[in-house]
């Protein structure tokens, strides 16, 4: 990962009712305190390693990072702090690290990382001032948004990918 690279996830209610996502982990969350969040790739995406190595980094030296979650279906962001990261090694897949902590429809899933978050909050792309860095599971794809003002979450979406890299704008 780029020094000062922000990494926003992209999910959409697929298996739940519109919100549900959020509701499910938040509900875990408010009750456990965590919550496990499974990183779903798309079949011609790449894992980032860089990424998961950076998160791991950074929490072994105490700072949890800050990570964003965009419903793409809603057009809603959301600001989360990362406390833990699990990566299966690559080309592989691994179950959720804790039942308990990990929404139900998650459960019976193998996904290539697993995110631990200590908060999920509501935010805007107007809390915001990001330009494009790259696309970390796009490695083919990278070079043509660098550097550009996002000014709408419909930017983000159009991009077609599980993970942006964004940077704040100066």
């Amino acid at each position: 990962m780029n020094e000062g690279e922000i990494i926003v996830f992209r999910f959409r209610d697929l298996v739940t009712e519109p919100g549900g996502t959020i509701e499910e982990h938040r509900r875990i969350l408010n009750a456990h305190g965590s919550v496990w969040w499974g990183w779903w790739m798309r079949q011609y995406e790449s894992p980032p390693t860089d990424v998961f190595a950076a998160f791991a980094k950074t929490l072994e030296s105490g700072t949890e990072p800050k990570i964003y979650l965009f419903d793409t279906g809603q057009a809603l962001l959301y600001a989360a702090r990362l406390i833990d990261v699990r990566v299966a090694l690559p080309g592989d897949t691994i179950g959720p690290p804790d039942l308990a902590t990990t929404p139900d429809y998650y459960q019976r899933g193998s996904y290539p990382a697993w995110l631990r978050l200590a908060s999920i909050e509501d935010t805007t792309l107007q809390d915001q001032r990001w330009e494009f860095s790259r696309l970390p599971t796009r490695p083919d794809d990278n070079g043509h948004l660098a550097g550009r003002a996002i000014e709408s979450l419909e930017e983000l979406r159009r991009t077609d990918a599980t993970m942006w890299a964004v940077r704040q704008r100066q």
